[in-house]
């Protein structure tokens, strides 16, 4: 089985944000580059599935040289090849137009994303990419595991309030990983050392046959304003008794509820 992980490095710290590009794009400072959460539990999963199943896992990523860090420590967590797609990108059209470009070139049965990035929280890469290969998906899985055909994958995933689904899918396919179902791993200092040495495969846009005019046509996105996050301030302070502070909120909760 072949199994391609899509990730993505996000600042552990982003500073001074500013809009560049004439709206297409976010600047910002930051000292290191991260994993994106949920698609290191994604990373997880495939790894785990390699070690049942003698699986190869491929890493996968789009963005700028500094996104290297994300891919040498999966290697180092015992992925088995790396490549990154140049070019650092906000709108989640034009991340998908390239992944899934990437991916027709790459042998895949199974394809793991994480649900959304932490910065852009968009949660869309995932579904775009599986709607350019044409292939099923399924969004927010906590767990993935082979059927007995070895051509079909069964899958539970959240559906909210509680709610799970159970599925089984034909491959290939595309999974968009819920964080924290997996226990994350981290990778051996000499691992890492080791892995450096070697350079991680760049591809352009003309290795994924694609021109600057067929990209720019699919932009849906445009930045027009960061503004810092409101701080609330509709908090009442509720005394007394703590029988007298139940029928408070009691009474509070009601008034919302009725209102909606």
């Amino acid at each position: 089985m072949n199994i391609v992980v899509c990730l993505k490095a996000v600042p552990a710290q982003a500073e001074n944000p500013s809009i560049v590009d004439g709206g297409l794009n976010v600047h910002f400072e930051s000292k290191s580059f991260v994993f994106n959460e949920s698609d290191e539990y994604a990373l997880e999963h495939a790894l785990a599935l390699k070690k049942k199943f003698s699986a190869a896992v491929t890493v996968i990523t789009a963005g700028s040289i500094r996104s290297n860090e994300v891919l040498f420590r999966s290697l180092a967590k015992g992925a088995d090849a790396a490549i990154r797609l140049d070019g650092d990108e906000f709108d989640p059209n034009i991340t998908a137009m390239k992944l899934a470009a990437a991916l027709r070139k790459i042998p895949h049965d199974l394809i793991l994303t994480g649900v959304e990035s932490l910065d852009g929280m968009a949660s869309q890469v995932g579904l775009l990419v599986a709607s350019r290969l044409g292939i099923a998906s399924a969004y927010a899985v906590t767990e993935i595991g082979i059927a007995a055909d070895n051509h079909s994958i069964r899958v539970v995933h959240e559906l909210g309030g509680g709610t799970e689904q159970i599925l089984e899918i034909k491959t290939p396919a595309l999974l968009s990983v819920q964080a924290g179902n997996e226990v994350l791993t981290y990778p051996i200092a000499a691992k890492l050392v080791q892995v450096r040495r070697k350079p991680i495969p760049c591809w352009s846009l003309a290795d994924l046959e694609l021109t600057e005019e067929q990209v720019n046509s699919f932009r849906k996105l445009r930045i027009v304003a960061i503004e810092p996050a409101e701080a609330g301030r509709n908090i009442e302070w509720i005394e007394g008794t703590p029988a007298a502070i139940a029928d408070q909120l009691f009474s509070k909760i009601r008034e919302v509820l009725d209102g909606m």
